[in-house]
């Protein structure tokens, strides 16, 4: 028996590599696509948090923390960058706005 594929070897801070760049979610329905060339898809639904760089925020037009609600799709590079972000649904909290 072998140990594991590279899929699952340990990323830096002891996550696996696909956990690396999730948010965490409440209530949502969420999946996760790691492709051959390191890249990777996440696909949600429902109520989650979303957690950006200030460069991915602006890059994006939403909040650097937020609560959002609908259908989210982010396309992450094989080096951990965010090509694409997509929300269909809505903020439903910027939490530093509402910290501030």
């Amino acid at each position: 028996m072998g140990g594991p594929a590279d899929p699952e070897l340990v990323a830096a801070g002891g996550q696996l590599p696909d956990q690396v760049r999730e948010s965490p979610v409440v209530g949502i329905a969420a999946s996760l696509g790691a492709h051959p060339d390191g890249s990777a898809t996440f696909l949600g639904r429902g109520t989650g948090f979303e957690i950006l760089t200030p460069a991915d925020a602006q890059r994006f037009g939403l909040p650097n923390v937020s609560v959002v609600a609908g259908a989210l799709t982010e396309q992450d590079g094989p080096d951990g960058t965010i090509t694409s972000l997509l929300l269909h649904g809505h903020i439903q909290v910027d939490v530093c706005a509402a910290l501030s």
